[in-house]
């Protein structure tokens, strides 16, 4: 049964990339729906992540493009796409520089509930992390 849910999921991850590619190709945005939100702080990278806000419920949207990532909270957050760092079957992180040219990674990947991904920004002191949908 969890062998098939992480063949489903998986499925689901492959196609959300190929969608995300094919529509990037032709410079049309990707938009998602983030539901939930989590915000933790740490000393450096390699730290432990204290979490100062845990999946707090929100109404945010995300837009995949070409070179960037946008989310449209309160203001708007640019996350320019470098360069890809590593793929898997279940995320892909991206090195990015955000609207004031500081380094961070983006990673998309697969959350633990179905049809649900993954959005983390991670600084070395400040993470945060959207869970999203594509309605």
């Amino acid at each position: 049964m969890e062998n098939q849910k992480f063949k489903q999921m998986k499925k689901y991850l492959i196609s959300f990339i190929f969608v995300i590619f094919t529509t990037l190709s032709f410079s049309q945005p990707l938009f998602h729906k983030a539901y939930n939100t989590s915000v933790g702080v740490r000393e450096n990278y390699q730290s432990e992540i204290t979490w100062k806000i845990k999946n707090e419920s929100t109404a945010i949207l995300v837009a995949y493009s070409q070179n960037k990532i946008e989310i449209f909270s309160n203001e708007i957050h640019t996350f320019r796409i470098i360069k890809m760092i590593n793929s898997s079957d279940t995320e892909t992180v991206w090195m990015s520089l955000d609207e004031d040219g500081i380094k961070c990674f983006v990673v998309a990947g697969i959350s633990q509930n179905p049809k649900t991904l993954y959005l983390k920004i991670e600084y070395d002191d400040f993470v945060v992390i959207y869970l999203t949908k594509s309605d």
